[in-house]
């Protein structure tokens, strides 16, 4: 056996060391996944989680978002898989008890018209329908850290108010939801200009 074929032996060893690695750790994700759909009753772990995964990595390479919004998105793709769906369950239940809110809260953050004009994809899925357009912010567009109107810059705002980042938990919808209750109210800036 030559050098070439010793250094190829080796390297096919390591490979399947290494794949043999990583198959253990998807094997216990799988199994962890499991534990908590049988907990929590989930019949299908969602394919949005992934989705937000991913949104949350896309963001934090996205050029202009400052250091206060990466350290947040980073939070929240740090999660493990158990950390994540039960995460995913509180701001379900979260999304259910804020669409029960009165269509006043919402104005210093949401004009239906500004929020259509800025989302044609979402502006055709809700058919150009207030109510819709509202549904869709608060369950999504928050999420995905959308311009709700002129006024309010999520991601100004939490790179003008840094300490907002160590009050608010792991969804960036928190820091919306911040402004609303504490920020607006204290004169916090949401905008440059």
């Amino acid at each position: 056996m030559g050098m070439e074929e010793q250094l190829e032996e080796k390297y096919k060893l390591k490979l399947a060391e290494r794949e043999e690695y990583w198959q253990k750790i998807y094997d216990a994700e799988v199994e962890k996944r499991r534990f908590y759909e049988d907990k929590y009753q989930i019949q299908e772990v969602d394919i949005e989680v992934h989705r937000e995964l991913e949104h949350y990595k896309k963001m934090s390479r996205k050029n202009g978002i400052g250091w206060n919004t990466l350290r947040l998105f980073g939070t929240a793709y740090a999660m493990n898989m158990s950390e994540f769906i039960k995460e995913k369950l509180r701001t379900k239940k979260e999304s259910k008890r804020l669409l029960k809110l009165d269509k006043e809260y919402w104005k210093p953050i949401f004009e239906a018209e500004y929020y259509g004009q800025s989302n044609p994809d979402v502006a055709q899925k809700c058919k150009n329908d207030p109510d819709l357009l509202l549904k869709h912010f608060i369950v999504r567009g928050m999420f995905e850290g959308r311009r709700g109107n002129r006024d309010f810059d999520v991601y100004m705002y939490i790179e003008l108010n840094p300490d907002v980042v160590q009050e608010i938990k792991n969804d960036i919808r928190e820091c919306y939801l911040h402004y609303l209750d504490k920020g607006r109210r204290d004169g916090r800036r949401a905008k440059q200009w």
